[in-house]
């Protein structure tokens, strides 16, 4: 009997001190308000919770678009010759950087010579109608020649100066220099040259085909003056100006190339509603290919803002809501004003209190999981 009152009691005394033990558990979660949560060290070390005050940064307001990049028309550069000829040597591909100046291909056909044989002889009759107006203009001049043999002494130089000059001109379109070739230098071969630095778009000529005077022989593009030709929006436009700061990415990458408004078009598109806007690009990207995709954004202001990083922050029935550290270990939820988001930085509009406390920039999803898990409790 003795025994078994001696256990009840032992018993008793055991689940009197659980219960206080639990009791003072509860009275510590009960000193909580709601929207907060209490975390050891060690949950604030797994959920990777890391505080800061808010952050005030240079957040600028930008209007998202789309673009190709593009050259301009008298940069896409297409090759022919004036006289037909055979293709022998073919020096680049599609694709090929090329300078300018640089030999790109190589024509051969006997009306080349035929061609500088009749330019040599011009030039040299040239020169001695000109020679024979000036002896006229001495002989005028002591009246010892009639006004009629001056007349036609300068009829044929001119005309002698006019055909050179126009086969001069052709010398100039097949690339012959003159003035080799007044020094004896006669040769069945034109030299295509690039006229401008840049890439080679397309070659429509392989070795040994006959092209004539209107076919397109190869393109030249030149990068001098690549730009994006983006797309934005009418209800955009308006805070387009020129000058404004660009970024954009292109399909395939994840760098960013910096460019700057330089014409903003005049009529919307009927069908995408949209405005062409010129962005000239500010450095030389050797990457950058004409016909590109790209998206861009238009950096309309630079204003300094309160930020935080957009995985703080979370929309609870049309609501935006973020934590703070009320003391340590201890987090507050709160309702937020929200601004403009650019990358993942989105602008906070603090209350003055709001402006005091140290904000959970890491590890806010496990806060509003652990919240909702305590809902369901």
């Amino acid at each position: 009997m003795n025994k078994i009152v001696i256990l009840f009691f032992l018993v008793l005394s055991m689940f009197t001190s659980c219960s206080g033990k639990k009791d003072t558990a509860n009275s510590d979660d009960s000193s909580l308000e709601k929207d907060m949560i209490k975390l050891t060290e060690q949950q604030q070390s797994l959920a990777g919770i890391a505080t800061s005050p808010l952050e005030r940064t240079i957040n600028p307001e930008v209007i998202h678009c789309n673009g190709v990049i593009e050259i301009p028309s008298d940069a896409r550069v297409s090759m022919y010759l004036p006289i037909g000829g055979y293709v022998s040597e073919i020096y680049v591909l599609t694709g090929d950087k090329v300078k300018k100046g640089e030999v790109l291909a190589v024509l051969e056909h006997p009306d080349y010579i035929a061609l500088q044989q009749q330019y040599i002889e011009s030039h040299a009759q040239m020169l001695f109608y000109q020679s024979e107006w000036e002896r006229q203009q001495k002989l005028q001049v002591e009246n010892a020649t009639m006004q009629r043999t001056l007349d036609k002494a300068k009829a044929d130089y001119l005309g002698a100066l006019s055909q050179t000059k126009a086969l001069e001109s052709k010398m100039e379109m097949l690339g012959i220099n003159t003035e080799t070739l007044l020094a004896g230098k006669v040769s069945n071969k034109v030299y295509l040259r690039s006229p401008v630095n840049g890439f080679v778009g397309n070659v429509n000529i392989n070795m040994g085909k006959y092209v004539t005077p209107t076919e397109e022989l190869l393109t030249v593009l030149g990068t001098d003056h690549l730009h994006v030709e983006l797309q934005i929006f009418e209800k955009d436009i308006a805070r387009v100006h020129e000058g404004q700061n660009v970024v954009f990415t292109v399909t395939g990458s994840d760098f960013e190339y910096k460019a700057h408004v330089k014409l903003i078009g005049k009529e919307v598109d009927p069908t995408t509603r949209t405005v062409n806007v010129h962005a000239h690009i500010d450095a030389h990207y050797p990457d950058l290919i004409t016909g590109m995709y790209a998206h861009a954004v238009v950096l309309v202001t630079s204003d300094s803002a309160y930020v935080l990083p957009t995985t703080a922050v979370k929309e609870e029935n049309g609501r935006n809501f973020a934590w703070i550290e009320d003391s340590p270990g201890v987090y507050r939820k709160i309702e937020v004003r929200l601004g403009s988001e650019h990358d993942d930085k989105i602008v906070v509009l603090p209350t003055e209190d709001q402006k005091n406390h140290s904000f959970v920039i890491k590890g806010a999803y496990s806060l509003f999981a652990e919240e909702k898990k305590q809902g369901e409790d």
